[in-house]
């Protein structure tokens, strides 16, 4: 049987839980080398960290694996487009932009998916007599529309 902790041990618990790792809270800002010669020497290698199975290992690092600053060989992607829409808006309303990102294809597949969600939910709910499933109306496209406009006006009053 699991023993309830009181508020005050909970507390205690909490104080006290830095101290069994404290051989591990050194940050990297503390180790500084002593000379450039140090530095140098450490780089080439990596301690690869010890487990049951292994032993120390030392492997060798691709010096050539430095950030340069020239990308030979890589192609030049220029950015020469203008800032402007690829197609057409009829006109400049926020509902027009609203449109091209929400389409009537994708309402529809909301709709589809929210009614078929209701419909499984309907079906495996057969228990509860007084659910709101039994209530439900299929979702139309302009239903949700109507929905999601009022949603945002709230949310953009806000």
């Amino acid at each position: 049987m699991k023993k309830k902790l009181t508020e005050e041990e909970l507390l205690r618990l909490l104080e006290t839980s830095d101290e069994e790792f404290s051989d591990f809270l050194h940050s990297d800002s503390e180790y500084l080398p002593e000379s450039e010669d140090e530095i140098e020497n450490t780089l080439p290698t990596a301690l690869i960290e010890d487990t049951e199975d292994t032993p120390n290992l030392l492997v060798d690092v691709d010096e050539s694996d430095k950030w340069k600053e020239n990308f030979d060989g890589m192609k030049n992607f220029p950015f020469l487009k203008h800032q402007e829409l690829l197609v057409e808006v009829s006109d400049n309303n926020p509902v027009d932009f609203f449109r091209m990102l929400l389409t009537d294809e994708c309402l529809q597949q909301v709709c589809d998916e929210t009614n078929r969600y209701a419909e499984h939910i309907f079906l495996s709910n057969a228990g509860a007599t007084h659910s709101r499933i039994f209530d439900w109306k299929i979702l139309t496209s302009e239903e949700l529309l109507v929905f999601l406009g009022l949603v945002l006006k709230f949310y953009l009053l806000d």
